[in-house]
């Protein structure tokens, strides 16, 4: 069963003031399938590819689906967790004097 608000994947942002955001689950899903069959259950994830700020919270960014023997038994969006601002030159400035900082220590 999948739960709403659970983390799947953490997936890289391009141009934003954080480097990354979790991907969750939109909603509840689940089906009942025959005892020892889960194994059975394939996940395939599809993320979107570049992923660029800005990001608000519960955009969509990919979909789950899960198949049983080659039919679909659930299917899901995979959302935000956070916003996630563009990165703008006075950011930009401060990350790289943060790092130089920190090579100079």
């Amino acid at each position: 069963m999948l739960k709403l608000g659970t983390v799947l994947k953490s997936v890289t942002v391009n141009k934003g003031v954080t480097q990354s955001v979790n991907l969750v689950y939109e909603e509840n899903s689940g089906t009942l399938i025959k005892k020892g069959e889960d194994k059975n259950v394939e996940e395939i994830l599809n993320i979107y590819d570049n992923i660029s700020a800005p990001i608000t919270k519960g955009q969509k960014l990919g979909e789950v689906s899960y198949t049983l023997n080659g039919s679909s038994v659930g299917k899901t969006d995979l959302i935000a967790e956070c916003d996630v601002k563009k990165i703008s030159v006075g950011n930009m400035i401060d990350r790289l004097f943060s790092s130089w900082f920190c090579v100079l220590r």
